[in-house]
């Protein structure tokens, strides 16, 4: 008997640490530029989205997502959707690179 039970998850992530709340001198810097309204990561910022990258796609948490009593579920990203800033392309970005789908 197959079992055609499909469990979904979603996973909701603001983005990393942004430039200006880490060092308010580039904030001040860029003040008046196109920068000031699209700041980009953070160096914390940049290690956040590959530790949410790396926490989502591990097996821990696959484990934990699938639902299933042992974990025998395989748990694979489908979609991806980001605003336009750059601050939350660059913190998709980790899971993009690092997802094993075609």
């Amino acid at each position: 008997m197959q079992n055609d039970d499909v469990t979904q998850v979603v996973w909701i992530i603001r983005h990393g640490d942004r430039m200006d709340n880490h060092d308010p001198a580039w904030g001040v810097a860029n003040a008046g530029t196109v920068n000031e309204k699209d700041t980009p990561l953070s160096p914390v910022g940049h290690t956040q989205a590959a530790e949410v990258a790396r926490a989502i796609l591990s097996d821990e948490s696959a484990d934990r997502s699938a639902g299933g009593p042992n974990g025998d579920q395989q748990f694979t990203v489908h979609h991806i959707v980001s605003s336009p800033y750059l601050r939350t392309i660059q913190s998709a970005l980790p899971l993009y690179v690092n997802n094993d789908t075609d």
